[in-house]
């Protein structure tokens, strides 16, 4: 079995770039994206429990993940994904295995949208943090 994560670190040696945040439109933008990556998450989560189960529909579950279209802005998620829905019928541990690596991936991407409309929400609109500022 490959090492996803190796190879993850040797096509990108960072994360991919968060979308930057100039408006309100961007703002809401990168808020739609947040919120289907935790729901796709959700769904991988699910998935990877319930391959022990059945097999079939667990597939069924993470090719619709990769079929989105928004996906497509992810190719390292699809690819992990891909190798999950071949080895989904021979083996549900290395499928659970991969639906994990996938959503560890998809984390990743969910930190940097955060961090990207924390920077826009403090430093571009002037609002300070809430609570005591030291």
């Amino acid at each position: 079995m490959k090492n996803w994560y190796k190879i993850a670190q040797q096509i990108e040696n960072k994360p991919e770039a968060a979308q930057q945040i100039h408006n309100l439109q961007d703002r809401n933008r990168v808020n739609a994206k947040i919120k289907h990556l935790e729901k796709v998450v959700g769904v991988l989560d699910y998935a990877s429990q319930l391959i022990h189960q059945t097999q079939r529909d667990a597939r069924y579950m993470v090719r619709d993940v990769v079929a989105d279209k928004r996906m497509s802005s992810y190719p390292l998620v699809k690819n992990v994904l891909g190798e999950a829905d071949v080895v989904a019928m021979d083996s549900p541990d290395k499928f659970a295995f991969l639906c994990l690596q996938g959503i560890v991936e998809i984390e990743k991407r969910i930190a940097a949208l955060k961090e990207e409309r924390r920077r826009y929400t403090n430093k571009e609109l002037g609002r300070p943090s809430k609570g005591l500022l030291m």
